[in-house]
């Protein structure tokens, strides 16, 4: 049972720790002048306490599926080895996601990032005109959130940069 618990934690623990190194990263990015509570650091922030906050719902949520379920352990294998594809998947999105913002600019790489997203979390399966609206949805609302709301530069292409 031990090995089944460490199994469940272990790519959800390996994320915590990268997020945690990245982390640091973040407490280095200083602005050259104060622009309150929205300045180069919150974004960044928000991506690392989301992070480590899914990745404890993750680990918790595996154990006490191992605790509680009275499945063969084949099939909790199963469930736990699709369950970190996920979570890989997720992980490969968010780094594709960082690596493609600058050359790509806001628009397509974070329309991109939240259709992968929905994808991997199957929403809209077998309907992709609503996953695609929604990916859009999503990317107009978190430039308004941003641009608009906060007043942050978000550069909607290559070209801004």
């Amino acid at each position: 049972m031990q090995v089944q618990r460490l199994k469940a934690i272990g790519l959800p623990l390996a994320i915590a720790l990268l997020t945690v190194v990245y982390a640091f990263g973040v407490l280095n990015i200083r602005s050259q002048f104060d622009e309150g509570l929205v300045g180069p650091q919150f974004l960044p922030t928000v991506l690392v306490l989301l992070s480590l906050a899914m990745c404890a719902v993750i680990a918790l949520r595996d154990i006490r599926k191992l605790d509680t379920s009275s499945e063969p352990a084949q099939q909790a294998d199963a469930d736990t080895r699709a369950l970190q594809l996920r979570t890989a998947g997720l992980f490969v999105a968010i780094v594709a996601f960082i690596a493609t913002f600058k050359p790509l600019g806001y628009a397509a790489s974070t329309t991109a990032f939240s259709w992968v997203v929905l994808w991997l979390f199957s929403f809209g399966v077998g309907q992709p005109a609503l996953r695609a609206a929604v990916a859009v949805a999503v990317s107009a609302a978190g430039y308004a959130l941003f641009a608009l709301a906060f007043g942050a530069h978000i550069p909607l292409g290559p070209e801004a940069f």
